[in-house]
């Protein structure tokens, strides 16, 4: 089973087999000279026996991946939005 969810502008899945969960990141291929150039790549970022630990670990590469500099407060803002923006996607508050 495939779980499709988004972060910010991001597509992630979770590929469920039954004894593990894979995350997936979804984007394309930035590399102009390619001649993939622009086609969707899927990266695994890692395999989890817990769907919470998958989560988890896709906010966290989300997060991760900003430039910005914030406060730890700031984080744990962003940390508890993007959790709850995944929450509602998958049928919660």
């Amino acid at each position: 089973m495939r779980i499709n969810f988004t972060i910010s502008d991001t597509k992630y899945s979770l590929d469920a087999d039954g004894s593990q969960y894979t995350l997936i990141r979804h984007s394309s291929n930035q590399d102009k000279n390619s001649v993939n150039f622009g086609k969707p790549t899927e990266t695994q970022i890692g395999y989890y026996s817990q769907v919470t630990h998958a989560l988890n670990r896709a906010v966290k590469d989300e997060l991760g991946n900003q430039p910005d500099e914030v406060s730890l407060k700031e984080f744990l803002e962003r940390y508890e939005s993007a959790m709850e923006a995944i929450s509602i996607q998958l049928g919660g508050k």
